[in-house]
């Protein structure tokens, strides 16, 4: 049996007073809903008019299924608004609503004027845009000249169009891509500059966006004068949707730059997680630059925090007039992205950082899709830690499109809950640990942190005196231990150590320069040498001198490597990669120049590595970091929480203390150094000078002199 459709409006009208019966007795707790017999529906649905009965009695199921009663004292934060015209709804709120729920929006609950729950489901931008069906031309009229491969073709089409893919069979490229569209005779420059690749150190790209219109002709021209040209099969032209779904380009914080050798690492805060992004665009100043670009996000794995790889992109700019500038600072995205903060990796090689004063996200749309039942003030509760994603009938039923939805998109912004009561849990819920002894423990530094989810990176100092897997860190607080996950990936720190040139004997051909860094047993990562000298061969040793116990002195060889440069060559640096750590302070650089005048390097630098705790910190205040334990097994905490809290949570950045980490006191629990050691040594004086007079007076008197 066909179903006629419910869509206009004389229909709707007609079946109001049955609508309103079926709510009556459809609406309220469970037992109501219990009492409506299957018999009963049945008998209403033969009734005549099975086809419009069906559908409103399938939308009021949708809309008054019976859940079980919600406390909403147990959700902190609310939003009040209005619904003026019942039926079904979407409503729209702002990042900063969003920022208090779980990425899955599983703890958001909706309340209509009565108080009861009413079931929603999750409507998103990005799943819902159409196919429209590309537009294939595969025999475009090719022509190469000049050092271009020009495409001419008509779009045989009369719909706007927004974006085209590249057909290819070729991999490994990366060609500037400039497009025009014909209207009326006269040519439009649509795109100037911006570059497709595949597969180019990783990287894949080949959709173009340009402003949405209609053409007759487009034409495509791609730039060869790097590399050779690629085989083009055709291209495939992408319509704009009827009802294209609006991008909203928002401002994203960034919330941490750092620099490593050769890399920038932007940490970005989005301002909520589970957001749909399109793209991320990056404002920056410079002039030229051709950057590979990585976006991670990060995630709680065991008791480690790994890195997984959203995609690669690169950032190009090259000056020019209109037809030869090249210009792309945006990454596709496309996806829904699972955490509030993401990071960018720029691959800057030798060359000097970016300047990125400001980056945007364009973001879909989200709207939470409810059936109204009746006008009045509804509540949108958020932020409960512990609630349980729901499971609504509405999110698995395919409603009627003729039923046009009302938009309604709320400004405001949350607003504490008054009856809100804070849940019965345990300190193991607010990311406390097992009580901590510090017996054993042989340095520690206080960590001050905000209240919340906070990022600790380690000095290199910690790093110097801690084990590599860190298995002797804890932190702590009043007493007990805070549960922290662990980068996996180390991060890369420049340091400067001292260099002084050692005065050689006369005749050697062994030249050595002595570096001193800060710390003993530093994890050092990498060791550059360079120099202007060209046309050398050299043997090159990183060493250390290690004195045993018992006084034995030996050579341990740290790396070695053979520096070369030939006539014309571009100067180019030496890399050292030690195979263990150092154990001192000091080594050296040994250059073995044989008959040849010295080899003096100009610049020597080295690169340290270190790694970041990530913590929950129940409130703000001050932690201690205890660590230097060679005792201590790797800890095991329960991170549910930490796991759970991490993808929605802003991170704040937890400091250490101004003072340097120091020794604790000999049995590991008096003190630092304070009275009670100056009380110890006291005493053992005493019971020495006491011994000593003791033994003064039982010795046997000395013989009197003779006369």
């Amino acid at each position: 049996m066909k179903l006629p459709p419910l869509s206009t409006a004389s229909t709707l009208k007609d079946n109001e007073p049955l609508r309103a019966r079926m709510t009556r007795k459809l609406n309220g707790s469970p037992s109501r809903l219990s009492a409506l017999s299957v018999a009963s529906v049945v008998r209403f649905l033969l009734r005549g008019g099975g086809g419009v009965r069906i559908r409103i009695v399938l939308t009021s199921l949708l809309s008054f299924a019976c859940h079980a009663a919600i406390d909403p004292a147990e959700w902190p934060q609310q939003l009040q608004f209005r619904i003026e015209r019942p039926g079904l709804t979407r409503l729209e709120v702002s990042r900063e609503v969003l920022a208090f729920t779980r990425a899955d929006r599983g703890d958001v609950r909706l309340l209509d004027p009565a108080g009861q729950e009413v079931p929603w489901r999750l409507h998103r931008g990005l799943t819902a845009l159409p196919d429209n069906g590309a537009v294939p031309i595969l025999r475009p009229d090719l022509q190469i000249e000049d050092r271009r491969t020009i495409l001419t073709f008509p779009t045989g089409t009369e719909r706007k169009l927004g974006s085209l893919r590249l057909l290819t069979s070729a991999s490994g490229f990366f060609k500037p891509v400039n497009v025009e569209g014909q209207r009326n005779g006269a040519w439009e420059r649509l795109v100037s500059g911006v570059p497709l690749y595949r597969d180019y150190q990783g990287a894949t790209e080949l959709v173009l966006d340009f402003p949405s219109g209609s053409w007759s002709r487009m034409r495509l021209t791609v730039d060869d004068r790097r590399t050779a040209p690629i085989p083009i099969q055709g291209v495939e032209l992408l319509p704009v949707p009827e009802q294209p779904l609006a991008v909203d380009p928002v401002p994203v914080v960034i919330r941490s730059r750092t620099e490593e050798p050769g890399f920038t690492r932007l940490h970005l805060d989005l301002g909520a997680a589970g957001l749909d992004v399109a793209r991320l665009e990056f404002d920056t100043p410079d002039s030229l630059f051709t950057r590979p670009v990585r976006v991670l996000v990060e995630r709680v794995a065991g008791d480690v925090l790994v890195e997984e790889e959203l995609g690669r992109a690169w950032l190009h700019r090259i000056p020019g007039d209109e037809k030869t500038a090249e210009d792309n600072r945006r990454i596709r995205l496309n996806r829904t992205l699972p955490v509030r903060e993401i990071v960018v990796v720029i691959d800057n090689g030798d060359s000097p950082p970016l300047t990125i004063p400001s980056v945007r996200a364009e973001l879909y749309n989200q709207w939470f899709e409810f059936w109204a039942s009746k006008p009045g003030g509804y509540r949108f509760l958020a932020g409960h830690r512990f609630a349980v994603t729901p499971n609504y009938d509405i999110a698995r039923a395919e409603l009627p499109r003729t039923v046009e939805p009302t938009l309604l998109t709320v400004a405001a912004a949350l607003s504490p809950n008054p009856a809100y009561r804070e849940p019965a849990v345990g300190p193991e819920a607010m990311g406390l640990g097992a009580a901590f002894n510090p017996k054993g423990w042989h340095r520690h530094q206080s960590v001050a942190a905000a209240a919340g989810l906070a990022e600790l990176e380690l000095s290199p100092e910690i790093m110097a005196h801690a084990r590599p897997d860190l298995a002797d860190v804890r932190l702590v607080r009043d007493g007990r231990q805070v549960p922290y996950v662990w980068d996996r990936q180390p991060l890369g720190r420049a340091v400067k150590p001292g260099i002084s040139e050692v005065t050689h004997r006369t005749g050697s051909r062994v030249t050595l320069w002595r570096l001193e860094f800060t710390e003993p047993g530093l994890p050092l990562h990498r060791l550059r040498l360079g120099t202007h000298q060209t046309s050398f061969v050299r043997p090159i040793r990183w060493i250390e001198v290690v004195t045993a116990r018992d006084g034995e002195r030996w050579t341990n060889v740290l790396a070695a490597a053979e520096w070369r440069r030939g006539p014309g060559e571009p100067e180019h640096d030496l890399e050292l990669v030690p195979d263990r750590r150092p154990t001192g302070a000091v080594s050296w650089i040994e250059i073995d120049n044989g008959d040849n005048p010295p080899l003096v390097p100009d610049r020597i630098t080295a690169e340290t590595v270190t790694r970041r705790l990530l913590f929950l910190s129940a409130t703000a205040g001050t932690l201690e970091l205890h660590f230097d334990n060679p005792e201590a097994e790797a800890p095991r905490y329960d991170l549910a929480l930490l796991t759970e809290r991490m993808p929605g949570a802003a991170r704040s950045t937890a400091t250490l203390g101004t003072t340097p980490a120091r020794p604790v006191s000999w049995d590991g629990t008096l003190g630092e150094f304070g009275g009670w050691q100056y009380a110890f040594w006291g005493v053992l004086a005493g019971v020495v000078a006491g011994l000593f007079l003791i033994i003064r007076k039982l010795l046997p008197a000395p013989p009197a002199p003779p006369r």
